[in-house]
This record gives structure tokens, C-alpha cells and sequence, in this order.
């Protein structure tokens, strides 16, 4: 009884620590580059604040607002397991150990995004989206926003996803592109989460309002 109980315990620790290196790795990617990407244009910016009166920069000629609250309208593209005969996901092989079916799946998603811009290359974006149909979790995410060149957003951030009464860690990383009219915006993205080892797309337009 003791042997069986500490082999659970055994494959339950093995499974959590597998979670965390499929987190961690395309986490500690996707900020290594954000920040090598963010550095020079941190630094670029700074020598563009030193002459903005005699240089008018390409981001100055993009409107600038601290506070900006947009809706998501999109779609979500993940695969999902398929129940054998018997109520059980995929099939078994001759070691008896399980192989998984999956089916790919879209399903709608909707969302409301806030960002805090610190500076015109840097910002702090806060993401809260909800996807239906057949899948009906929710997903927070919390992450930097880097601004390279007007309209251009890269975005790299960790979070977590609500599904079928558990939480599962999320990290994103996302491209999007602002087309701006006055203090309204218009903007399409594309984001790639990555949840316990596995890849969702997540892609849709954002309708903003800079404040």
C-alpha cells in the first residue's frame, strides 16, 4: 500500500515538474528576446527625446496616450482530446501506456485588454478573455508591451486559464498591429499561448480608445 502511494506521489510530482519546464521554456525565450529587442529602441528613444524639437521621430507623428482600453473580438485554434468508445481520451498501444487523440477546434473568444504606456517603446498590458463553444474557459494574462515603431506591438507575458474547474499557467507571446484614428484604434493580432506543453491560437481584431 505504501509502495503504491509513493509512486503516485512519485508521477503527480513528475507531472508538475514537466508543467513548469514547458512554462518556463518558451517564457524565458520570449522575454530574452523582448528585451534584447527593447533595449536598442529604449535607447533610441531617449536620444529622440533629446532633439524632439528639432526632429519630429515616427512616433511622434503616431498619437501618444498613457491609458488604453480596447475589446477583443476573435476566434481560438487549440487541439482537443477526443473520448474513445469507453469515455477515455485516445487509445492504448501494445505497452499499455495511452496515446492521446486530439482534434483541432475553433471556437469564438472575446475580451477586454487595458495598457498602461510608461513610455512610447514600453508598456504594461493587462488581458482578460473569455472563449465559448465547446471549450468555455477563461484566460488572465499580465505582461510587457514593447512598441518598436509606430503601430507595431510585440507582447510577452505569463497567466493563467480557468477550465473545467482547474487553472492551468499560460504564457503568451503576441504580434499586433495599431492603425490609429484620432483617439479611436483599430488593431489586429495574432497571439500564441503555450498551456501545460501544448500550443493555442489565439487571433482577432481589438477595438480601442486611448484616454
Amino acid at each position: 500500500m505504501e509502495d503504491s502511494v509513493t509512486m503516485m506521489r512519485s508521477k503527480r510530482k513528475s507531472r508538475d515538474q514537466a508543467r513548469w519546464r514547458h512554462f518556463l521554456g518558451p517564457a524565458a525565450v520570449a522575454m530574452i528576446l523582448l528585451s534584447l529587442v527593447g533595449l536598442p529602441v529604449t535607447a533610441q528613444q531617449s536620444v529622440e527625446q533629446q532633439h524632439e524639437e528639432a526632429t519630429a521621430s515616427e512616433h511622434e507623428a503616431h498619437e501618444f496616450h498613457r491609458h488604453h482600453v480596447s475589446v477583443f473580438l476573435g476566434a481560438t485554434t487549440a487541439d482537443i482530446p477526443v473520448e474513445g468508445e469507453h469515455g477515455h481520451s485516445g487509445t492504448e498501444n501494445e505497452g499499455g501506456e495511452g496515446s492521446e487523440e486530439t482534434t483541432t477546434e475553433t471556437e469564438g473568444t472575446v475580451g477586454i485588454d487595458y495598457q498602461y504606456r510608461f513610455s512610447r517603446a514600453w508598456g504594461l498590458a493587462i488581458a482578460f478573455e473569455y472563449v465559448g463553444g465547446g471549450a468555455r474557459n477563461w484566460m488572465a494574462g499580465l505582461g510587457p508591451a514593447l512598441h518598436p515603431v509606430a503601430g507595431l506591438e510585440l507582447y510577452a507575458g505569463p497567466g493563467f486559464e480557468h477550465n473545467d474547474g482547474e487553472n492551468e499557467f499560460v504564457f503568451r507571446v503576441g504580434l499586433a498591429y495599431e492603425f490609429e484614428v484620432g483617439r479611436w484604434s483599430l488593431t489586429p493580432a495574432f497571439n500564441l499561448d503555450f498551456v501545460d506543453g501544448e500550443q493555442t491560437y489565439v487571433y482577432g481584431i481589438y477595438v480601442g480608445k486611448g484616454f
